[in-house]
């Protein structure tokens, strides 16, 4: 079987299952291995990341067709279904033959005997699409947290803190892909010369609401350009630079960061 993007979302989901591998280490890992273009690593990755963020109010769609439960499926029927599912709801572009016919084929080549069951589960869902929109379920923790896919935990003690409108705004929130931030290196460049060289190769830039940090578009293969392996920037999110902001590290200053890893706020205090 060919080794596409949605073998490697599969492949990837089933290693965090199974293995409680991190998902960002795990597909660049299978990106090098089956050397895939950047076009088709873009795919690879909204569906893997949309498919976690969904994954609650996901499986409550796909266990309306089952006569087991889907935690008693096999993995790769199970986040096969899964991607599937994600495709036919959240990429408009991806017809909904193609996002059933794929699935039933990585079925096939792994799990062949539940190609029918695959089929026939994610058939129905397409008749009975306005479905997954409807939630069908009286206690109000259970249906928040099917609706934003939330953990039921995590929605109970929300509600105890903030107002209803709030914490469902902020899971709204929680639910919106996050954009590609960096943050600049102003010990090797400075912020207007790393912007003109990234624009220069087609990216889109605009300023971050941190200072040093920068949103990118159409920058493609980030970790094989030439500014990434100069050292020029990090790649790090906002929330994680707004810390080191709110930290205010002065030189001489003894600071601990416990559980650094890859250590991008500690690279900032030091910058």
């Amino acid at each position: 079987m060919q080794k596409d993007s949605r073998y490697i979302v599969v492949k990837t989901l089933c290693d965090i299952e199974e293995n409680k591998s991190y998902s960002n280490l795990k597909i660049n890992e299978y990106f090098k291995r089956y050397d895939l273009n950047s076009q088709d690593r873009g795919f690879a990755t909204e569906i893997l990341y949309g498919t976690i963020r969904w994954k609650l109010k996901i499986d409550y769609c796909i266990q309306r067709y089952l006569r087991d439960s889907i935690d008693n499926l096999k993995p790769w029927v199970r986040n096969s279904l899964r991607i599937a599912v994600y495709q036919i709801y959240f990429m408009d572009k991806v017809p909904e033959y193609a996002a059933v016919n794929q699935s039933v084929d990585l079925v096939k080549y792994k799990e062949k005997k539940y190609c029918a069951l695959v089929n026939a589960v994610l058939r129905n869902i397409i008749k009975n699409k306005q479905d997954f929109y409807n939630i069908d379920e009286k206690d109000k923790i259970k249906k928040i947290s099917i609706e934003y896919s939330h953990p039921q935990w995590l929605v109970r003690k929300l509600l105890k803190i903030y107002d209803e409108k709030f914490v469902i705004d902020l899971m709204d929130k929680n639910n919106t892909p996050p954009k590609l931030t960096i943050r600049v290196n102003t010990l090797k460049c400075s912020y207007d010369d790393l912007k003109a060289k990234l624009e220069s190769t087609g990216a889109f830039v605009t300023k971050g609401k941190i200072q040093d940090s920068m949103a990118l578009k159409n920058f493609h293969l980030i970790e094989k350009s030439k500014e990434f392996n100069e050292g020029l920037f990090t790649i790090q999110d906002e929330s994680s630079m707004l810390a080191v902001k709110c930290l205010n590290p002065m030189p001489g200053d003894t600071i601990m960061d416990l559980c650094s890893a890859p250590g991008g706020k500690s690279t900032y205090a030091a910058q």
